[in-house]
């Protein structure tokens, strides 16, 4: 059977690679794509990649030859009920998920069997989305396949060459195999990361020395617990049995270390760390698998002003991304002072070479022997390109609690999953707000219950390092019909408080700090709050949000004077939003009653992000870059 024709069903991260991967070994492959989000569609289209989209499964994919299902794994089910009914007789039908029991469960249930072959490539980013999907992201990545027991040999045969043409190594399981060695080489290394972690957070000093010191070794076998919660909490749930059986496992093998340590055996001990270490060593050097591989390198810099941005200038300048980079405090384990961690091998060997001039002591991770090696610099080059950053911080924290207050299942795309925005949608969860999160794909859906919506919370509300939770959720609790704690780490136990409780107590807010220090933890006891016209001193969006925000409940009109106007993306939004805003000079004006209704809100790159690389390309002569979705408000664009 000749590749003709391909569908897929979602053209994210993996799917785009794929659908990359073929076009770029097999030009006469014709591909249709399906996703929900348009943007990845028309970014395929207009790349040549995608020769036919849809924003429907339908008819569309009634001549595919082989057809892939790549959207997440919580949607395979829906999208296959929806696909059968146009699926070709003799055509291939695959999947991308990380678990395969469930799919192949499936499959039998619509005695699709004759047809499917699952599919697991063993590769990733931390980025997701088409618009990072690369061809090469499978290049000598594993390939996993589960036929079926009715599956044809002639349609095995083909897959595999496929995968091979692509550059991947097809590796042929049963399901139940594939299941159980996840389970053992990625599934559960995450969840002992995690408790690592755990254990760490739950049994540190309250002075934080444990946080402190982690670094070096402990940082990075831990480094996978950063991955996505949500992710993690699904593939638990879905390959539970085989998770379970090896967490008990090495349950075991623990109790028998601990036996051994506490008996001060000698020899057992000795053996196990011995054994643990000649087998790891025996692992062959493969730069893809379920554990992506860290790409880092520790340099010795000079203890002077300015030593670290010359580096990350100099490789920015380069077009050389840098994933992570900072002062190695621990170097229990590892030589250098700076540790720079990169997205790709690539992105690392290319780092090394640039740097060789200038003759820094570099010092490789994942090499048998650790050596310094003599750099040499080279003068910088014109940059050139087109680059997307992430969603405007500032705009999706509103997004979440504007959207938790209005009626109705509002969608946020684009929207930044840092821990700072994390920490609103974990607020709100506590409130009772029904927020779901499409794990590292920017996209989250929130059914808001309206602004009396809000039920009390039955622990702390924990804003973590943000402030802007902190300040503009407080003008939200103000004026519930119960009480809530409010909290955050240590750096937000320690910012001051008074610029929202003094305007909020002028309402008729009780607000209390705990240390009297006008700092958290606050206990806000929710009252009936009433219009005021506020002065602030110095112009503060998180300020005057609060103000405007608790106005929505309050008896009579709001209004903020500022000495001049701050960034004023909660006047904009709770506007679009419904509420009845507007501004007179430097002075917002919010009049309550209005009712908030769910709206579609895709969240701009954040500008910040962007000034990197604005600044870059001002300084290089020759440099053009095209910076896309950037949001351009006029409270932000100074640095233009």
């Amino acid at each position: 059977m000749n590749p003709v024709s391909c569908g897929f069903i979602g053209l994210g991260l993996i799917g785009g690679s794929i659908a990359k991967a073929l076009k770029e070994n097999h030009k006469q492959i014709k591909i249709y794509a399906y996703d929900i989000n348009r943007n990845s569609l028309m970014a395929a289209h207009r790349e040549g990649i995608a020769d036919v989209i849809t924003e429907e499964i339908n008819e569309t994919f009634s001549s595919c030859d082989i057809v892939f299902l790549c959207a997440p794994v919580s949607c395979n089910d829906d999208n296959l009920l929806r696909l059968v009914q146009f699926l070709p007789k003799d055509c291939i039908l695959t999947d991308v998920g990380s678990v395969k029991t469930g799919i192949h469960r499936q499959i039998r249930t619509l005695s699709l069997e004759h047809l499917f072959i699952g599919g697991h490539p063993m590769t990733g980013s931390e980025r997701y989305g088409y618009t990072n999907a690369k061809a090469r992201l499978l290049e000598n990545a594993y390939y996993i396949l589960t036929p079926t027991e009715t599956v044809s040999s002639e349609k095995l045969s083909f897959y595999k060459n496929l995968v091979s043409s692509m550059g991947a190594i097809p590796l042929v399981l049963s399901y139940e195999q594939h299941d159980y060695v996840t389970a053992a080489i990625s599934h559960l290394p995450h969840v002992i990361a995690a408790s690592l972690v755990n254990l760490v957070k739950d049994t540190d000093s309250r002075e934080g020395i444990m946080k402190m010191i982690a670094a070096g070794g402990f940082k990075d076998i831990t480094r996978i617990a950063s991955s996505s919660s949500q992710m993690w909490q699904q593939i638990c749930l879905t390959n539970t049995e085989n998770i379970s059986s090896l967490l008990n496992t090495y349950i075991d093998t623990l109790c028998r270390i601990k036996a051994q340590i506490d008996t001060r055996s000698e020899q057992e001990i000795y053996d196990f760390f011995n054994n643990a270490r000649l087998y790891r060593d025996s692992f062959l050097e493969v730069s893809s698998g379920p554990i992506k591989k860290v790409f880092s390198i520790q340099v010795d810099i000079a203890d002077e002003p300015g030593a670290i941005a010359s580096i990350a200038t100099m490789l920015a300048l380069h077009g050389i991304n840098i994933k992570n980079i900072g002062i190695t405090h621990n170097r229990e384990l590892e030589e250098g002072a700076l540790r720079i961690e990169f997205y790709d091998e690539r992105g690392m060997t290319d780092a090394i070479t640039l740097l060789k001039n200038k003759r820094y002591g570099i010092y490789e991770k994942n090499k048998n022997r650790q050596g310094e090696i003599t750099m040499n610099l080279h003068t910088g080059r014109k940059l050139k390109g087109t680059i997307t950053v992430p969603g405007d911080k500032s705009i999706s924290h509103r997004s979440v609690m504007f959207a938790s207050l209005a009626e109705g299942v509002s969608e946020i795309t684009n929207f930044l999953e840092g821990a700072d925005c994390l920490s609103t949608i974990d607020c709100f969860r506590k409130l009772g707000i029904d927020i779901r999160v499409e794990a590292d794909m920017g996209r989250v859906f929130i059914h808001g219950k309206g602004l009396y919506g809000l039920s009390a919370s039955s622990s702390t509300l924990d804003a973590g390092n943000s402030g802007t939770t902190t300040r503009l959720i407080s003008g939200i609790l103000a004026p519930q019909p119960f009480s809530t704690r409010l909290t955050g780490d240590d750096s937000i136990q320690r910012r001051p408080m008074r610029r929202i409780i003094e305007p909020l107590t002028k309402m008729g807010a009780h607000m209390i700090s705990e240390k009297n220090n006008d700092c958290a933890p606050l206990t806000i006891h929710g009252r009936s709050l009433h219009g005021i016209h506020y002065r602030t001193e110095v112009a503060s969006a998180q300020v005057k949000s609060a103000i405007l925000l608790a106005g929505l409940y309050a008896d009579g009109i709001t209004k903020v004077t500022e000495p001049y106007v701050s960034r004023n993306h909660s006047e904009i939004m709770l506007r679009l939003f419904g509420a009845d805003i507007h501004t007179e000079g430097t002075t917002a004006v919010l009049t309550p009653g209005s009712t908030l209704t769910a709206r579609k809100i895709h969240v701009p790159g954040d500008i910040s992000s962007a000034a990197y690389f604005i600044a870059a390309a001002s300084i290089v002569p020759g440099s053009e870059i095209l910076i896309r979705n950037v949001g351009i408000n006029p409270t932000r664009d100074g640095i233009l």
